[in-house]
């Protein structure tokens, strides 16, 4: 019996972190399915895991699963509002969907994010 018992919030950290590495070991052996499965896992664990929303954009873009990837993206960009790539991203899938005043606007953030084009 441990000293200190873990709580469950760090019961629950330690799952979701252990997940994360298994699915980034899958999706470094290219097994998609599996990675974007145990990746969704982690964020029915934790919907803020910020590194996993990023990982599941494209994931799910490979996987034919558009809609999917434009929500992630949406999700991580709530998080971390100046990531170039996902505004580009964003911007590029939405304008597709004829969304083309929100993906100017999107864009437009990209550009004016401080060292971007340094």
């Amino acid at each position: 019996v441990p000293l200190n018992p873990l709580t469950d919030d760090q019961k629950k950290d330690v799952e979701v972190r252990k997940l994360y590495a298994v699915g980034s070991s899958e999706l470094g052996r290219s097994e998609l399915h599996r990675a974007y499965a145990t990746f969704q896992r982690v964020l029915e664990l934790d919907p803020t895991f910020l590194a996993v929303l990023k990982e599941m954009v494209p994931l799910a873009l490979q996987l034919g699963k558009a809609d999917e990837g434009i929500e992630y993206c949406r999700r991580a960009l709530e998080i971390d509002p100046d990531d170039p790539k996902l505004l580009q991203l964003y911007a590029n899938r939405i304008a597709e969907a004829g969304k083309t005043e929100e993906a100017a606007e999107k864009l437009e953030r990209a550009s004016q994010i401080p060292g971007l084009l340094e």
